[in-house]
């Protein structure tokens, strides 16, 4: 589809505020001038995570091709690995921690247990 997206506002998630000053179709040229940076862009994957129009209207009519390249690219699938990966990291964490402190506790009652042990022989000895 063709958009005519030069001149328009667009926002960055670190260089702030910009504008478009170029398009051929397949990227897209940005300047952030309070940033001092001038970008490029691949489109329409940039409007996902990095950029966004400043006008709802401009943002609501690229959606749907952001949501065509995430499909073509699988991009929810590997969100979903990506996720899923995670929580397996979390949960192994989980249950290191749990074993360490099961090992911790039982060191503690052993020391406690040879603590007694020892004083009730000392009694004994008396």
């Amino acid at each position: 589809m063709d958009y005519q997206l030069e001149n328009k506002a667009v926002i960055h998630n670190c260089f702030g505020k910009g504008i478009i000053t170029g398009y051929d179709g397949r990227y897209l040229e940005a300047e952030f001038k309070d940033a001092g940076k001038k970008c490029r862009f691949q489109f329409p994957s940039c409007f996902y995570g990095y950029l966004v129009f400043e006008d709802n209207d401009l943002q609501k009519m690229i959606e749907p091709e952001v949501e065509r390249w995430k499909k073509e690219n699988q991009i929810e699938k590997k969100e979903e690995l990506k996720l899923r990966y995670q929580k397996t990291i979390q949960a192994i964490e989980e249950r290191k921690l749990a074993q360490e402190q099961k090992k911790l506790r039982l060191t503690q009652r052993s020391a406690e247990h040879r603590a007694l042990h020892a004083a009730s022989q000392n009694d004994k000895a008396k």
